[in-house]
């Protein structure tokens, strides 16, 4: 899942996605674990502070709407008292 994927990671499955695509970085990472890692825009590491709070995955979308909304998701999450 795209929440399972950006918490494993520590960064949003967009950011994952790119780093795929350079030879120098994680090339490759797309293939392994195929059945939880998810390497498609709209996943999101939720933070308190520093601490990983847990993940938010959103999907339905076109995936420039999925990221949308999982960003905005994250901010409202992450600017709660």
């Amino acid at each position: 899942s795209k929440a399972w994927t950006a918490v494993s990671l520590k960064m949003s499955t967009k950011e994952a996605l790119a780093l795929t695509e350079n030879p120098e970085e994680l090339k490759g990472l797309q293939y392994m674990n195929h059945e939880r890692l998810l390497l498609l825009a709209g996943g999101q590491v939720l933070k308190k502070g520093e601490e990983i709070a847990g993940g938010i995955g959103v999907s339905g979308g076109m995936a420039w709407q999925d990221e949308e909304l999982s960003l905005y998701a994250k901010q409202i999450f992450e600017n709660q008292g």
